[in-house]
C-alpha cells in the first residue's frame, strides 16, 4: 500500500509539477481538486510510515523480550538438572536416616554431610540460573556477564549475636540502619535482618575475598508492631514487601530516589547527613550498576531469603518490559533454590 501511494504521489508530482508549485509552494493560485488531493494523499503516506514505524519498534521490543527458541530448549535442559539436584538434596537427610539416629555424635556428623550436599546443589541451581541469563542475553544483545548472589532473612528475635561475632560486626558497620545510638539500637528496630550468604555468590572469589565482606539490611513489614523501625530499603527488602522482583536499572540514582522515598513514610525526618553520606559512599564505590532483586518464600509463603542477579553495566535487562519477562522466564528455577534452601533449613533442625 506504501509503495504504491509512492508511485501516486510521484506521478502527481510529474504531472502537475508547476500546477502544484502555483498553489503549494508560492500560494500564487488558489488549491485546486489537484492540490488538495496532493497533500491528502502526503498526510495519508506521512501517517502510514508513522505507524509502520511505531509498528515496526513494537515487534522489536517484544521479540527483545522473548526468550528465543534455542534459550528456551537451554532452559529446559536446566531445568532437568536442577531438579535432579533438589531430588539429590532432598533425598540426602532420607538416605542417611538422620532423624531416627540417637547417637549425638553420628547425627551431627550426618547433619554435616546432608548440609555440604544441599549447599553445593544450591550454588550450582544458582550458577546454572546465571548461565541462562548470560545465554539469554547474548543470544539477542550481544555478551553481557551476569552474577548472582544468596541473601537469607532471619528473624531479628531467632538470632544469637553473642555466639555470632562477624554478623555483628557486619550490623554494627552496615549504612542501611538509620536508628544507630547503640547496637542494640540497631537490632530494636527491625523485625528482620536480610543477611549475606558469600558461599553462594558467583562473582570472581579474588574479588568475593577483597570487598566481600557480610552485608546486613534491615527489614520490616506491614505486620510490625514496632513503633518505629528502619525504612525498608529499595532491592531485597522492596523485593520482600510486595512479593514481586525489584528492577534497579542504575544503582548509582538509588540512593537520591530512596531519600525521596522517605518522605512518605515518615522517616525524612530522621535521615542525618551522616546517615546519607554513607549510603551514597557504598553506592559510589559498588561495582555493581544495575541489579534484578527475586524474593523466595517457603512453602508456607514465609520469607526465606532474596537472590539477586546484577551486573556492573547499568540498566542491564534493557527496559521494565523485559525485566518482568525475564523474572517470569525463571521463576521455576528460583523455586528450585527456595526448595533447597528450605530443606537446608529442616535438615539444621533436626
Amino acid at each position: 500500500m506504501l509503495h504504491l501511494s509512492g508511485v501516486a504521489w510521484a506521478s502527481s508530482v510529474s504531472i502537475y509539477n508547476n500546477e502544484l508549485k502555483e498553489q503549494i509552494v508560492t500560494a500564487s493560485v488558489p488549491l485546486s481538486l489537484v492540490g488538495i488531493l496532493f497533500m491528502l494523499s502526503n498526510s495519508v503516506a506521512v501517517i502510514l510510515l508513522t505507524l509502520r514505524h511505531r509498528g515496526n519498534h513494537i515487534t522489536l521490543e517484544s521479540e527483545r523480550a522473548l526468550p528465543p527458541a534455542s534459550v528456551i530448549s537451554f532452559s529446559a535442559d536446566i531445568h532437568k538438572a536442577n531438579l535432579a539436584r533438589v531430588m539429590k538434596a532432598t533425598s540426602a537427610s532420607k538416605e542417611m536416616s538422620i532423624e531416627s539416629d540417637k547417637d549425638v555424635k553420628s547425627k551431627n556428623h550426618k547433619k554435616q554431610v546432608a548440609n555440604s550436599v544441599i549447599s553445593e546443589m544450591i550454588k550450582e541451581t544458582i550458577s546454572s540460573m546465571v548461565e541462562l541469563a548470560n545465554n539469554w542475553n547474548q543470544s539477542r544483545l550481544g555478551e553481557l556477564k551476569y552474577s548472582a548472589n544468596l541473601f537469607s532473612v532471619i528473624k531479628k528475635d531467632d538470632l544469637d549475636f553473642t555466639k555470632e561475632e562477624e554478623l555483628r560486626e557486619a550490623v554494627e558497620s552496615s549504612p542501611f540502619f538509620l536508628y544507630v545510638d547503640s547496637f542494640e539500637s540497631r537490632t530494636a528496630h527491625c523485625d528482620y535482618l536480610i543477611i549475606s550468604q558469600q558461599e553462594y555468590s558467583t562473582c570472581n572469589k579474588k574479588k568475593l575475598l577483597k570487598n566481600g565482606q557480610m552485608m546486613v539490611l534491615p527489614f520490616s513489614d506491614s505486620s510490625t508492631n514496632l513503633p518505629k523501625f528502619h525504612p525498608n530499603f529499595e532491592g531485597a527488602p522492596q523485593s520482600l514487601l510486595t512479593g514481586q522482583a525489584r528492577y534497579i536499572s542504575d544503582t548509582k540514582v538509588l540512593s537520591e530516589a530512596f531519600f525521596k522515598g522517605t518522605e512518605s513514610t515518615g522517616h525524612a525526618e530522621f535521615l542525618t547527613k551522616n546517615y546519607k553520606a554513607k549510603i551514597e559512599q557504598y553506592y559510589l564505590k559498588d561495582d555493581t550498576l544495575s541489579l534484578l532483586s527475586i524474593p523466595l518464600f517457603d512453602s508456607n509463603n514465609n520469607y526465606l531469603a532474596v537472590l539477586n542477579i546484577y551486573s556492573e553495566q547499568k540498566n542491564m535487562l534493557y527496559s521494565e518490559d523485559r525485566a518482568k519477562a525475564f523474572y517470569d522466564f525463571i521463576r521455576p528455577h528460583t523455586q528450585f533454590v527456595a526448595t533447597l534452601i528450605e530443606e537446608q533449613i529442616k535438615v539444621a533442625s533436626l
